[in-house]
């Protein structure tokens, strides 16, 4: 969910070097990426122009596949992370190819570490599995991707500084 997205992105900005920090600020022309973490899912409502990017979200794999090929079928989660750092570290893309990259990847790496973007796609996610929470009916991938986190009614950079205690900073080139 949004706060979840926002709190990836306000890690990753502070795990960045100064030189990394400028650099990601003259992609993104001063926007935080806290700030453009949630804008692929905000783009899912203009399908005309990005209903290719729906699959990117998530990938699945059969319980019993020992390796896995992503296809249009099973997501492609894991190849579109990979395909936005050819383009970040690509010397001739554009600054618009660039801001595109950066935003898809501090959202794909949220989506990377929710469980249920990663699983055997049986039950769609989680999406199928009921589940009752605080006494209200939902499903286990919406309780997990905002539920409880909005249960316990944290901002954005309260959850990520939540999430950082005990770590220790490790600078990102």
């Amino acid at each position: 969910g949004p706060t979840g997205h926002r709190a990836v992105g306000e890690i990753a900005h502070d795990l960045l070097t100064a030189s990394a920090g400028l650099k990601v600020h003259q992609i993104l022309k001063g926007q935080s990426l806290a700030r453009v973490a949630t804008w692929p899912d905000e783009i899912k409502s203009d399908p005309d122009n990005y209903k290719h990017t729906y699959n990117w979200h998530y990938t699945d794999w059969a319980d019993e596949a020992h390796e896995h090929t992503e296809n249009g079928n099973s997501g492609a989660l894991i190849g579109s992370i990979t395909e936005q750092l050819k383009v970040l570290k690509d010397a001739t893309a554009s600054d618009e190819k660039k801001a595109f990259a950066l935003k898809f990847l501090v959202h794909l790496i949220g989506d990377l570490h929710m469980p249920l973007h990663v699983g055997n796609g049986l039950d769609q996610g989680g999406n199928n599995c009921k589940v009752i929470f605080q006494k209200n009916p939902t499903n286990l991938h919406a309780l997990w991707d905002e539920g409880m986190i909005e249960f316990n009614k944290l901002s954005y950079t309260e959850l990520a500084k939540f999430v950082r205690q005990g770590h220790k900073t490790q600078d990102v080139q």
